[in-house]
């Protein structure tokens, strides 16, 4: 939970204070994209539904958009 608290609270502040901070901060937030996926996910998981068809489809959308929003769009921020 410290993970959460401390990123949340350190967009906030970077939003306070503005400037690079506050843009990059704004533009961190499109990592999430993948979450619902992830919870979404776990919570079928929990619930024994792997063999689902609904499973699959989670799977995929989040194996991509963590793809995408975690690793890509990390990779472009770094070093661009």
């Amino acid at each position: 939970y410290m993970h959460h608290i401390m990123g949340i609270s350190g967009v906030f502040l970077g939003n306070y204070v503005g400037g690079f901070l506050g843009s990059l901060g704004q533009i961190s937030w499109i990592t999430e994209a993948s979450t619902p996926f992830v919870n979404l996910r776990a919570i079928l998981s929990y619930h024994k539904l792997q063999k689902h068809p609904f499973y699959m489809v989670i799977a995929l959308g989040m194996t991509l958009s963590f793809f995408v929003f975690r690793i890509c769009y990390y990779y472009y921020m770094i070093f661009n």
